[in-house]
This record gives C-alpha cells, sequence and structure tokens, in this order.
C-alpha cells in the first residue's frame, strides 16, 4: 500500500493528498459554482480576510500563507522558514502587503502544539517586524497578546527570539510598548486562563467542518471530521496534544501575567482594575491550583506573589489567597515549594490580617511542622531561608507563645536526623543555618527572662549539639561554625546594659558543654568544636544582615564582623582556655582508659596546656 501512486486510496480521490498541491489548487479564488454543483466549501481561518486583498498578493506569498494552516507540521515549518527569506529578500512593497494577514496567523503559530513550528513562528515574526520598523505600529494591538506571551514560551529557544524581536524593535520604550496594549494583552491572557479549555484552545486556530457524519469532497482534497457527543474536534490534534497545548499555553499565560504586573506602573494595574477582577473571581482561575502539573502550579504562585505586591488586587480574595497558599507549603518538588513559601513571605508582609482568615492550630501549624519534622522534604535551601521571617509572625497569632516556639524548635531538631540533611552539604546548611538564626532571635525576645532562655539552651540548643558532635559528615562541621558564632555574639554582648541575662546565659552554655565533654564519644567532632571555638566563624558569614519585620515594629538590624585579629573576645578566650585544661586534667586522670590519650593527643596539640600537666607527661614518658 502507498507504493502506487495512482492507487485508488480513498473514494472519490485519485490522487494521494499532498498539502503543496492543495496549496496549489486554492490559488483560486471560491466562488458560488461551488456552491451551485453541491460541492462542500471548507471553512478557512482566513475567510474572514477581503478575499479581494487576498487576490491582490503574489501567487507565491498567496501560497505560503496558506502553507501555513496545513495540518502537518513540516509544511507549516517549510512555509515559515520560506516566509522568513520572502521577508528578508523581497521588496519592501510585498512584505507590507502580508501584514493584514498576519496576526492572525502569528498567533495561531505562537501556540503550535510543535515546539519547532512555534520557533519558526518566531523568527519569521522577527524577520518581518524587522524589515517593516516602525510599520508594525498600525497592527500592533493585534499582536501584542500572543508577541508578549510567546516570550514566556516553555520551549527556551522560542522564548528567547520572541524576547529580543520585542527589545530589539522597542528598545528603551519597551514599557511604554506593553502599557500601550495592555488592554490587548490583558485580554489575550484573560481568555488563556479563565475562558479557553483542552478543546476550545484548539478550535479557536485549527480547521474545523460542519455538522456532517461523513467524509465530504471539497473540490480535488478531502476532509476528515470526528464527532463525539455532538463536540467536533480539530482533525489535526489528539486529545493528549490538545491537553499538552493548553497546559503549555497556561504557563506561558501565568509567567506573562506575572511578569506584566511586575513591569508596569501600579497606576497602570488600576486603570486596568475590571479585566483584574475578572480573572481573580473566576473559580477557573483558583481551579489551577488543583492540577497535578507541576510547572503549571509554579507558574500560578509565582504569579500569585506579584498579586499580592501590587496591594490593590486580591483585596476581596484574601480567604482564598492564603488558604490556598497554606495548604500547598509542605509541596516537595524544588521549584514549586520555592515559590509557594515566596508567596507565604510576600503574604505576611503584605495582607496584614493574614492570620485571622485561616485556621492557625489546625491548618498552618500542622503544615509547618510536617515541613521541619521531614528537614524541609529535600527542599531545605528553598524554604529555610523563609523560616526567621515566620517565627516573627508567631507574636501575632492567638497561641501559647511558650508552646508555640517550644514546638517549632522541637519539630526542627527532628529535621536533622533526616538523611538528606545528614548527608547533602547545602540542605545542612540552610537546616543549621536556620536553627541557630530562629533560635537567637527567639533568646533575644526573651533576653529578661533569664529562666526562659536557660532552659531553651539546656533543651533545644544543646542536644542538638550532642548529636552533630556524634557525627563525622558535614552537618557536625556546619553546625560548630553556626553555634560559635551565636555563642561568641553573646559573649560579646554580656556586658551590654540591655542583655545582662547574657552572663548567665554563657555560665549555663560551659556548664552543660562540660557536660557533653566527660567522655570522647567522638574525639575528632569535639577536638573540632572546639578549634572552631577558639578560631571563630570563618564560615563565610563575615557580614551578616537580618532583618525582620513585623508590622514596622521589632526591625533588628545586625552586621557583626567575625575578624578574631582585630576584635578578640580576651573573656571568652580565657573562659576556653579554661574550659580545654579541665579536659585535659580529666583526659590524664583516665589515662589508662580507650580512647583518652588519643583525645589528649589531640588537645595538647591545638591549644596550650597547663605547665603542670606537661611536666607529669614528660616524667610518665620517662618511667
Amino acid at each position: 500500500m502507498g507504493k502506487n501512486k495512482q492507487a485508488q486510496r480513498v473514494k472519490n480521490n485519485g490522487m494521494p493528498s499532498n498539502s503543496g498541491r492543495r496549496a496549489k489548487f486554492l490559488d483560486t479564488p471560491i466562488d458560488f459554482s461551488t456552491v451551485r454543483s453541491g460541492r462542500y466549501v471548507a471553512a478557512l481561518p482566513l475567510c474572514d480576510i477581503n478575499e479581494v486583498e487576498m487576490n491582490r498578493l503574489d501567487s507565491n506569498v498567496r501560497i505560503i500563507l496558506k502553507k501555513m494552516n496545513k495540518k502537518n507540521p513540516i509544511t507549516k515549518y517549510k512555509a515559515l522558514h520560506e516566509f522568513a527569506t520572502l521577508c528578508r529578500d523581497s521588496e519592501i512593497s510585498i512584505v507590507e502587503g502580508m501584514l493584514p494577514f498576519w496576526p492572525r496567523l502569528y498567533s495561531a503559530l505562537a501556540i503550535d502544539i510543535k515546539r519547532t513550528v512555534r520557533e519558526a513562528a518566531q523568527l519569521a515574526h522577527a524577520a518581518l517586524v524587522k524589515r517593516i520598523g516602525k510599520s508594525v505600529a498600525k497592527y500592533l494591538k493585534l499582536l501584542a497578546g500572543a508577541w508578549f506571551i510567546s516570550q514566556y514560551d516553555v520551549y527556551p529557544p522560542a522564548a528567547s527570539i520572541a524576547t529580543n524581536s520585542f527589545n530589539d524593535t522597542f528598545l528603551q520604550k519597551r514599557i511604554d510598548a506593553i502599557v500601550y496594549c495592555r488592554h490587548e494583552i490583558l485580554s489575550c491572557i484573560c481568555d488563556n486562563l479563565i475562558v479557553h479549555s483542552a478543546l476550545t484552545l484548539s478550535q479557536k486556530h485549527d480547521v474545523f467542518l460542519r455538522k456532517k457524519t461523513k467524509t465530504v469532497h471539497c473540490d480535488s482534497y478531502h476532509v476528515r471530521k470526528i464527532c463525539r457527543d455532538n463536540i467536533l474536534l480539530p482533525y489535526s490534534l489528539t486529545a493528549k496534544d490538545m491537553e499538552a497545548k493548553r497546559q503549555s499555553v497556561l504557563i506561558s499565560s501565568l509567567h506573562g501575567y506575572s511578569v506584566y504586573l511586575n513591569t508596569v506602573p501600579i497606576q497602570e494595574v488600576e486603570k486596568m482594575i475590571e479585566l483584574h477582577n475578572k480573572i481573580i473571581s473566576s473559580n477557573n482561575f483558583w481551579n489551577l491550583i488543583n492540577t497535578d502539573v507541576v510547572p503549571i502550579k509554579t507558574a500560578f504562585f509565582t504569579l500569585l506573589t506579584s498579586m499580592i505586591d501590587t496591594n490593590v488586587m486580591l483585596q476581596n480574595e484574601k480567604k482564598r489567597t492564603v488558604t490556598s497558599i497554606v495548604n500547598s507549603l509542605d509541596e516537595m518538588y524544588p521549584p514549586l515549594s520555592s515559590a509557594v513559601w515566596k508567596s507565604m513571605h510576600t503574604a505576611m508582609n503584605n495582607i496584614k490580617d493574614w492570620y485571622s482568615v485561616i485556621n492557625i492550630e489546625k491548618l498552618f501549624l500542622p503544615k509547618l511542622y510536617r515541613v521541619l519534622q521531614n528537614g524541609g522534604q529535600c527542599c531545605a535551601s528553598d524554604i529555610y531561608p523563609y523560616l526567621l521571617p515566620f517565627i516573627s509572625q508567631f507574636p501575632k497569632l492567638s497561641v501559647d507563645p511558650h508552646h508555640l516556639y517550644t514546638n517549632f524548635f522541637t519539630n526542627m531538631r527532628q529535621g536533622f536526623s533526616v538523611q538528606s540533611v545528614r548527608t547533602d552539604h547545602y540542605e545542612a546548611l540552610a537546616v543549621t543555618t536556620s536553627f541557630v538564626e530562629c533560635f537567637g532571635y527567639y533568646i533575644l525576645l526573651n533576653v529578661n527572662n533569664q529562666d526562659l532562655i536557660n532552659a531553651l539552651l539546656s533543651e533545644q540548643l544543646m542536644p542538638l549539639l550532642e548529636m552533630c558532635l556524634k557525627e563525622d559528615g558535614p552537618l557536625a562541621q556546619i553546625f560548630s561554625y553556626e553555634i560559635t558564632h551565636l555563642i561568641r555574639y553573646w559573649s560579646k554582648n554580656r556586658y551590654n546594659k540591655d542583655y545582662k541575662s547574657y552572663i548567665c546565659l554563657m555560665e549555663e552554655f560551659w556548664r552543660n558543654l562540660n557536660t557533653l565533654f566527660t567522655s570522647p564519644v567522638n574525639i575528632s567532632s569535639q577536638t573540632a568544636f572546639l578549634i572552631t571555638l577558639r578560631m571563630g566563624s570563618e564560615h563565610g558569614r563575615k557580614n551578616l544582615e537580618m532583618k525582620l519585620c513585623n508590622s514596622g515594629e521589632n526591625i533588628m538590624n545586625q552586621s557583626q564582623t567575625q575578624n578574631v585579629e582585630n576584635d578578640t573576645d580576651v573573656k571568652f578566650l580565657a573562659e576556653l582556655k579554661t574550659f580545654v585544661n579541665s579536659i585535659c586534667v580529666k583526659c590524664f586522670n583516665q589515662i589508662t582508659e580507650k580512647g583518652y590519650i588519643t583525645y589528649l593527643n589531640k588537645l595538647i596539640a591545638h591549644f596550650e596546656a597547663i605547665m603542670r600537666l606537661k611536666i607529669c607527661l614528660s616524667s610518665l614518658t620517662r618511667k
């Protein structure tokens, strides 16, 4: 089958179908003779264009334009390259003559299911606008929607070409062009987000047949239709293709909408508030959060963050906004979790009463604790930087503060046992840094409550230090650096009249540390921790700027420079020396037991031991 070109493959059609031949047949105008003969007249996408204008075009141009309507992606791809060549090489009058027909073709080809066709469409469009220059202004509003959204195509080459052509065309007036076409851009986005389904999106751009029940003859070619539940499907796309096309359009529209809100001035956003409200009030928009397609959900939360930032768009949808974000706090995919937590952070800063529109104890805290117990669910580097701003919001919540913070740190400590935190350097860095920052912040809030901060030190910080000192992985080293930074901060400020409780806190620290070092559990980790305490934090945190905003209050800016030579804490170093000497004495007294001699040798190698101990060791060696 297929070997004999003259074989009758389809009834009443003696030649195999061919897109090139079909375009030649369509080169002549369709008159009323076809209607009188009883034959079917196909409804082409260009049927609403003035046929007189179409017939004025060069025959080669007409063939190229009509090839772009074919279902075969190779035919469309070749036609687009021919079109680009035509734009570069033909006279300007010929190129300008094609302008009335290009916007509709471009709008269809820019969202084609085949990414190579979309890329070729952007190349052709770039060649066209480069050639005609300012003449594109007449048709700019017809092109703006597809052109703007194409800059965020899921296929990077197509998006890059669209972005470059847009920027090269408008240069410094890019924002002005977006504002000028704001209604067309938003209307296109609105239709894509809340109006079109997978079927209607394809119906808008594909060739459809009238409601028939059999194959019909149309001049020298045949077309086939599929009927299901009295709804006509595009003959060129399967149901799977249509859904993939819809997903691609949704992702690019969501990202484009987000960029639009971040780009145009706020007053321009307010001018189009009715169209924005039409999108926001639609259930179809909010139902996007229920999809299983991760890129769509990621783009949705990226857009939601931009909407919250405007401060004018979600005033009537606060409950739905916060609920949608909190329900997704425990997402496990890194790009999605980062987008969700950024949205939550933005909502806390911009929606003043965010905590009053949800049930904190039944919805918010269980989600938060689940994430902490699982060490960020392999997304700690994306999630944990937001925890410090989170706990700055705790005083607003109608929950017992001591119980709230205790549960927070307890669940956070459980996350240190997760495999990803114990083995991955970046995960361990994110978790330990966040824990120490949050712990230091809570100590600072309760600096005048001596009993509370001593209890927190003994119940939360020291057990975690003990666990880390039993390991040799990256977690022990990172935690040593972070806790050293915190301890030396307390030590330097202990004589500050506002932080007098730090004196007792440091005494409590040395007592608890002495308990941990009673036996050489992990000699290398214990010795490394003491060395870190002596050398200070050289972990790349020379300049730490921490800003906590709580409705304009409790703003704390700390810029600390850890430079041991220039900013030596004499008191702390003296306490450390005393502590190490006491450990050396304990080791010497139990020198016959396994492990203590190794422990003692390491300490003496890195610290100045008391002369008495050296003399004792020398005499022991001679004996």
